[in-house]
Order: structure tokens, then C-alpha cells, then sequence
């Protein structure tokens, strides 16, 4: 019983001493609060690549343009956007989309609730590249999230290379394994779903695999990307008659500037999945954000938020 006791104590001590964070590699902020500003262009499409032929056609929202503030207190923060309205002669999009993206010591994790209304159509064939035009008939919906946990968490930060909530001092990458599951409904013509009642309904799950890696140049300017992908299992119509294997792309780059009291980012992520084989083509939905962030950082001491320490997993 002792020698139980005593090898789960060391299987504990090797656990907690692997999961800590190498200081030498990443460290805190000394100033806690975090305040703000950022324009972040969000972006979706239904994409049809022909496989026969190099035609595709291309749907896209007339997209808003986000603008908003946020504040974060030791690197975990809320924040609140606007949206302004799309305008040109592009027509109109009645849009909800809202995307969550977490970025912890060890998980990374996005989330996706988005409901788009009218689209233009952007089409490639023999005469070249053409916008036609504008269908108030199309509309999708997608709900999902993807997770992956980061292996080197102890000398690679997912906060400080996509967050800006930490600081990554040396040069560090880390392999990802997670999943991810999405259900999608597209209303169209039968053209884009291949139903005739013009509906095209899948729920999309499975695993996906990546790296991420941060290069650190100077201490204070660094590059961080990653790269996801994996294979949904999908039922179209969601009957469960006949499965099919959708890839999925989920990329990530951040180029960042970390100065003693503000930091400076620019930032795209990128989510992409198959939804669709129907009519000799194959439809990809297509979504996520550019950003651009300035933070300024302020001293201010809170006994209550320290006491907070759930944000380190």
C-alpha cells in the first residue's frame, strides 16, 4: 500500500512538473490589465470547384467590418465588436456571426455561430473571372467548434502566439491533436444543394492533427503560425444512409510586436471543410477573421481576479 502511495505521488510530481511552463521560455506581463482596440474583417463563402472542368463558382456575403474593444486581465479577456454595414452595389447581407476563439496554456479551441442571407456570385470559366448576380434566395448556417491540445505546452504558448496575452522569450513549437464537429444548412436552388426541395442539411465530426511554432526574433517581434487538418465523417441530409469523408484546413498566422506597457498584432485564421458532393462539384464552406490589435497595458491590483486561476489551463 505504501509503495502505491508512493508511485502515484511521483506519477503526480512528474505530471505537474512536466504540465508547468519553462520560464525561460514563456513569462508574464508585468502590467495585468490589458485594454483593446481592434478591426477585424470576418469573411465566409460557399465555393464550388467543378471536377470535371477548372470552373468554379464563388458565393460571398456583402461581408461588415468589425471594430471593437475588449479588456483582459492576465491574458484572459472579453471582447465586443460592431459590425458595420456591408455597402456598394454588391446588395445586401443579413448576417449573425460570431466566433469564439480560445487560446489557453494548453488547449486552443474555436467556436463558430454564423447566419448569412444574400449573396453575390463570383464565377470562373472559359471567358475568365466574372461577377454576376446578387441571389436574395441563398442562405447557410453553421455551428461548430474545433479543439486542439498543444503537447509542448511548457515551452510553447498558444497565448502569447495568437493571444498577444503572454510573451514568448525563445523560439518554440508544439504538435496539436484535437476534433472538431460542424452542422451546416445551406437553402438554395438545387444547383448549389443538388436537392430538388433546395435544402442541404450535414452534421460533420472527426479528429484532426497539426504543429504550431513561434519564431521570436529580438525578444519583442515574433511570427507564430499553425496548421490543422483532419477528415470529417458526414452524413448529407444527416439520414444516415451514406457516410462521406470531408477534409478539413485550419490554419493560423500572427505576425506581433511586444513593447513594456502596449504590443501591436496582425492576425488571419482560416476554417475550412468540404459540406458537399453533388452535381459534379465539389462545396467547400469557407470562414474566419483578419485582424488587426493594439493593446495597452495598465498596473492594477485585484485580489479577487488573482484568486482566478482557471485561465492557466
Amino acid at each position: 500500500m505504501r509503495q502505491l502511495a508512493l508511485t502515484i505521488t511521483l506519477l503526480f510530481t512528474i505530471c505537474h512538473a512536466w504540465a508547468q511552463e519553462d520560464s525561460s521560455y514563456i513569462a508574464s506581463f508585468d502590467r495585468k490589465l490589458g485594454i483593446r482596440l481592434f478591426v477585424a474583417p470576418k469573411f465566409v463563402s460557399l465555393q464550388q470547384n467543378f471536377r470535371k472542368t477548372d470552373n468554379s463558382i464563388l458565393y460571398m456575403p456583402n461581408m461588415p467590418v468589425g471594430i471593437g474593444v475588449g479588456a483582459s486581465w492576465r491574458g484572459v479577456g472579453l471582447n465586443l465588436a460592431y459590425a458595420m454595414e456591408g455597402k456598394g452595389n454588391k446588395g445586401s447581407t443579413q448576417a449573425l456571426d460570431l466566433q469564439y476563439h480560445f487560446y489557453g496554456r494548453r488547449w486552443i479551441s474555436d467556436g463558430f455561430l454564423q447566419i448569412y442571407s444574400g449573396f453575390f456570385v463570383r464565377e470562373k470559366n472559359e471567358e475568365g473571372l466574372q461577377e454576376r448576380t446578387y441571389r436574395s434566395d441563398i442562405a447557410l448556417v453553421k455551428v461548430g467548434g474545433f479543439v486542439a491540445y498543444a503537447f509542448n505546452h511548457q515551452h510553447f504558448s498558444s497565448r502569447a502566439a495568437f493571444g498577444q496575452g503572454e510573451r514568448q522569450l525563445r523560439s518554440a513549437g508544439s504538435w496539436l491533436l484535437g476534433g472538431s464537429a460542424y452542422y451546416t444548412h445551406i437553402v438554395a436552388d438545387s444547383a448549389i444543394t443538388g436537392k430538388r426541395n433546395g435544402e442541404s442539411r450535414n452534421f460533420l465530426i472527426g479528429p484532426n492533427v497539426g504543429y504550431a511554432y513561434t519564431w521570436v526574433f529580438k525578444s519583442n517581434v515574433f511570427i507564430s503560425g499553425s496548421m490543422s487538418t483532419g477528415v470529417h465523417v458526414g452524413f448529407e441530409n444527416m439520414d444516415g444512409k451514406k457516410a462521406n469523408f470531408y477534409p478539413l484546413v485550419v490554419p493560423r498566422i500572427v505576425w506581433g510586436y511586444n513593447a513594456q506597457t502596449w504590443s501591436i498584432g496582425l492576425s488571419g485564421i482560416y476554417n475550412g471543410t468540404y459540406i458537399s458532393y453533388a452535381n459534379g462539384a465539389v462545396t467547400s464552406l469557407n470562414s474566419g477573421e483578419a485582424r488587426v490589435t493594439f493593446i495597452k497595458r495598465f498596473h492594477m491590483n485585484s485580489k479577487f481576479l488573482d484568486k482566478i486561476t482557471f485561465y492557466r489551463e
